[in-house]
């Protein structure tokens, strides 16, 4: 039991200390490149390191992206690839030799990661991780890129960077790491918040982590035990929770530059390959893009930063964004998959009007007002079947027991200051824009955790000073109490009740039947796993090898 814990905390610590120092090579290759070797000690109000391994993991799954164009990703190729990609960090090897073993250091990489790792007894598959991410990771490993993937299933198309990076991950039969990846964004999480509050860079920052420490421990009670809307562990294979560290992240980070009126480059290039890097993740993160233009044009107005500054500071995004285009349109046919619009084209291989079908699926599932506007229906109607379910109902309610306890609570134990009129107007246009977003396109609780826990640090901005003095042992206390309970009370008792890893190997798990053309079906379900010769479309597909690429027909 013990030794099990201890082999997974160092494949856990193995694959952070790979994204940690993908994150520290790209920012090397960026200080040399682009901010002429200038000494990096922060970036976007915190310690640099802390952004380590968030830019890591974009960097590395833009490289594959990029790679998968010309090789499959389980190719040998790549993994010389991976690990050319570490080499900036011989651009500066002296930091490296500096690595001190503090016992902050150990909560941050050895303590945390060992109480996270609990939930891998009691986590096992999400039902769309059978459904379509593991067989499209499976595409990805097995062939380089398709044209007109999609026609293979349409759930591809939904498919994100993400699904890039997991493909890689595929180790062993325990598709442990899959699991171990999504915790990165956990861990990165409350290495953020103790550390804003160890070492405050800005104080508004320092308040912010402190009544997201207090929203996380208020989780744990409320209606049905409790649930309002702060992060959890999801099933292995999604990805709502790290889409919602990022929003979280790059909400602060875009505020706190328009309330502070500074920038430098690497603030906005690193701001810049975050937003894409949420919305590669999840189109639906779109939103994330308003915070973040904003902060820059008032600051271009202002003459605070200059043109040439930020057409240089956005060189790298642009490129990764320009291939993520060319990527989307060669699977999909559309620049923004399932936006029908942008579906653009006169490729032999896509079905005409295809994707309104699609865009409509991925809409209704998520309990949108707009399907209830369309078919004429009133608000009221959508509200009562959106708070019927349970889960809905539960979050909802929670969550604004929370926030007026909070918002109470600030208003009786803190002092506050005045906010300028620009930092206003952009909190509160922000906050309405992507509610009124999420309440059209989709405001399922996992979709809304990252407007949510954004809407409990925006009330940190105006707090000034605490009038009571509190100790920064009992927040670490206190933070530590949140990270516990984050991991289900089940995932510990598994583990002490001797039970195994909670994943399971998918291969073998269905039984199949042909279906047509050679393309089989599961028996029980839609649930293809990791079967390269399953498809659930209707139309099943031809695949044509023509040159280096296959195009996928139907």
């Amino acid at each position: 039991m013990i030794i099990t814990h201890a082999t997974l905390l160092i494949k856990y610590i193995l694959l952070f200390g790979y994204f940690y120092f993908s994150g520290r090579s790209f920012l090397e290759f960026v200080r040399r490149y682009f901010l002429n070797n200038k000494k990096i000690l922060q970036t976007l109000h915190v310690k640099k390191t802390i952004i380590y391994p968030l830019v890591g993991i974009v960097f590395i799954g833009n490289l594959l992206i990029i790679v998968h164009f010309i090789f499959p990703l389980k190719s040998i190729f790549v993994l010389a690839i991976l690990i050319i990609a570490l080499s900036g960090n011989l651009f500066n090897l002296e930091p490296m030799y500096k690595i001190s073993f503090d016992a902050f250091n150990i909560l941050y990489y050895v303590v945390i990661p060992s109480i996270l790792i609990f939930s891998a007894y009691d986590t096992s598959w999400h039902y769309d991780a059978g459904f379509y991410h593991l067989n499209h990771q499976n595409w990805l490993r097995e062939s380089n890129m398709i044209f007109g993937t999609v026609n293979i299933s349409w759930t591809f198309g939904m498919s994100s960077i993400y699904e890039y990076i997991s493909s890689v991950l595929w180790i062993d039969k325990s598709f442990i790491l899959i699991h171990f990846f999504t915790l990165i964004f956990i861990q990165t999480f409350y290495i953020y918040l103790i550390e804003s509050i160890r070492n405050p860079l800005n104080i508004v920052v320092k308040n912010i982590s402190i009544l997201l420490i207090l929203y996380s421990l208020l989780d744990n009670f409320g209606l049905n035990g409790g649930r309002n809307g702060f992060l959890y562990i999801q099933g292995v294979a999604k990805q709502d929770m790290a889409v919602a560290i990022i929003v979280l992240i790059i909400s602060i980070s875009s505020v706190m530059i328009i309330k502070s009126r500074n920038v430098d480059n690497l603030d906005i290039l690193l701001l810049s390959i975050l937003v894409l890097f949420a919305i590669q993740i999840k189109i639906s993160s779109a939103m994330i893009l308003y915070p973040a233009l904003l902060s820059v044009l008032i600051l271009l107005k202002k003459n605070i930063l200059k043109p040439r500054n930020l057409f240089f500071s956005l060189i790298p995004s642009t490129i990764f964004f320009l291939i993520w285009i060319l990527k989307n349109y060669m699977t999909t046919g559309c620049f923004i998959f399932p936006v029908s619009f942008t579906c653009i084209n006169n490729f032999d291989w896509y079905i005409p009007e295809s994707t309104k079908d699609y865009e409509s699926i991925s809409t209704t599932a998520s309990y949108s007002l707009i399907d209830y506007l369309y078919d004429n229906k009133s608000f009221q109607s959508w509200f009562s079947d959106f708070i019927s379910f349970e889960i809905n109902r539960i979050v909802t309610i929670n969550f604004l027991i929370s926030f007026v306890i909070i918002f109470l609570l600030k208003f009786i134990f803190t002092n506050k200051e005045k906010i300028d009129s620009t930092t206003n107007f952009s909190i509160y246009s922000y906050l309405v824009l992507y509610t009124f977003y999420l309440l059209l396109f989709g405001p399922i609780p996992r979709y809304l955790t990252g407007l949510l826990i954004v809407s409990i640090a925006f009330l940190g901005i105006n707090i000034k000073s605490f009038k009571i003095n509190i100790n920064n042992i009992v927040l670490y206390s206190l933070t530590v109490v949140s990270l516990l309970t984050i991991v289900r009370f089940s995932s510990y008792s598994s583990f002490f009740d001797g039970a195994n890893l909670a994943l399971f190997d998918p291969v073998g798990i269905a039984e199949y039947f042909e279906y047509n053309n050679g393309w089989v079906r599961p028996d029980i379900g839609d649930q293809c796993w990791i079967n390269l010769d399953c498809t659930m479309d209707r139309l099943t597909p031809n695949i044509i090898k023509s040159g280096y690429f296959n195009t996928a027909y139907k």
